[in-house]
């Protein structure tokens, strides 16, 4: 149940169990706690709620998250010299902003036992009640995008720029947004992330995704090389090896033909109708190996990250740093596959989109498979195959109209019954 802050009369949210919120503790206090706090009810608060208290702390005290520990600074004094600003105390109102016609509209007060702004007993999450924010138009967590918030995306810029400039690839990293004259100056800026900020392009990774490219409808869908990243326990009953198959019972009412007999293989009835299932099958069944290994991955990291935690006390041991090479060559291992398998669905799903518009056309079984089995290309569907079929029917059009010319063909005229030896009148003896 909340209880009452001493100074200011606000709710306190459990598990919070003092007796002064987040606004009257300050925000050297809510930063403190996540760092190294001898607060005993910060150590037994979990780190995510000391990091929601600390949010909320500087959304009121109007500071930014990079410049915490800045001091503000008013405008010139008339000596010239800058004058530094007390830190801004937001001006909080015990009472909600809404006033009541009539006192018949307005909430009974004990209306706090019923309605819970806390957590639940199994989710660690903590939530600050109206009378503890300066604003009532909501957080401005809720209001940002779903990029994230900015200093999130600005470190990962940071360091998406270091990492280019390590590995030596091309990028260009989104330009600064122009700061308008009518933004905030004193209080913290409204302006979002530009959330249309891309990623480097690496060729390594584009490397190993188009290796099926050349020829999509003949690779394989399980390949024996580096499988160990691509099977995961349980991977089948997970549905990673397979899309689900229909029921028997579907397939009997609207296509009884297909399964005449239970137990018997279910397909459909038409040939272009199996080879779209198949292919479709084929394309699931690939990003099930990059869903597998994506799992590889997440563990891998997840202990790298263990291993990096330990090591902010103090330096590495020999056998952690051993352990640390490992799991990064053995994810990127799992990146590669990933990423193939990543590319064999897709080209099995350009393959797909040429059978259906194949089956337009009246071709002959060879004829298809050269075009369903034509490298990928972005330019277009069929890439360069459609113009090099063209030229060579031009090209055996063009030969067979000149060997016409040079060696042209006897006419066999068909010898009717009339003009045979056999059959002559015999008065022509």
């Amino acid at each position: 149940m909340a209880t009452i802050c001493k100074i200011c009369a606000g709710q306190i949210e459990p598990p919070d169990q003092r007796d002064h919120c987040v606004a009257c503790l300050g925000l050297v206090h809510a930063e403190a706690a996540l760092d190294d706090s001898n607060c005993g009810h910060c150590a037994d608060l979990p780190a995510r709620v000391l990091r929601a208290r600390r949010d909320v702390a500087r959304g009121l005290f109007g500071v930014r998250p990079a410049a915490a520990s800045v001091p503000l600074v008013g405008p010139p004094s008339p000596d010239g010299e800058s004058i530094a600003l007390p830190p801004r105390r937001p001006q909080r109102s015990p009472r909600s902003p809404v006033s009541f016609s009539e006192d018949c509209f307005r909430a009974p007060s004990d209306i706090g036992g019923f309605v819970s702004f806390g957590q639940e007993e199994e989710v660690d999450l903590m939530s600050i009640s109206a009378s503890e924010r300066e604003d009532w138009a909501g957080s401005e967590a809720d209001q940002l995008d779903s990029a994230g918030t900015p200093d999130l995306q600005e470190e990962l810029m940071r360091v998406l720029s270091k990492a280019v400039q390590e590995l030596e690839l091309t990028w260009s990293p989104p330009e600064e947004p122009a700061r308008s004259k009518l933004d905030s100056w004193y209080f913290r800026s409204t302006r979002k992330a530009d959330s249309r900020a891309s990623v480097p392009f690496f060729p390594d990774v584009h490397e190993q995704l188009v290796k099926t490219w050349s020829a999509p409808q003949s690779a394989r869908v399980h390949s024996a090389t580096q499988a160990i990243f691509s099977h995961v326990e349980g991977a089948e009953a997970h549905g990673y090896v397979r899309s689900p198959p229909v029921e028997e019972t579907v397939a009997a009412h609207l296509c009884p033909a297909a399964a005449k007999t239970l137990g018997s293989d279910i397909s459909l009835p038409s040939k272009p109708c199996r080879t779209t299932a198949h292919l479709a099958n084929k394309a699931y069944a690939s990003d099930g190996e990059a869903a597998s290994a994506l799992h590889a991955m997440a563990v891998l990291q997840v202990f790298q990250a263990k291993l990096l935690q330990t090591a902010e006390g103090g330096a590495l041991s020999a056998e952690a740093v051993k352990d640390l090479h490992a799991a990064t060559d053995f994810a990127l291992m799992a990146t590669k596959r990933a990423a193939q398998a990543v590319g064999k669905a897709m080209g099995f799903m350009v393959v797909l989109q040429r059978h259906l518009w194949l089956n337009l056309a009246d071709l002959k079984d060879a004829d298809r498979r050269v075009l369903l089995n034509a490298p990928v290309s972005p330019s277009g569907l069929f890439g360069d195959a459609v113009e090099s079929i063209i030229e060579r029917f031009a090209e055996a059009q063009k030969r067979a109209k000149a060997m016409s010319h040079v060696m042209p063909r006897r006419a066999f005229q068909q010898q009717t019954a009339r003009s045979s030896p056999f059959h002559r009148n015999p008065a022509e003896f």
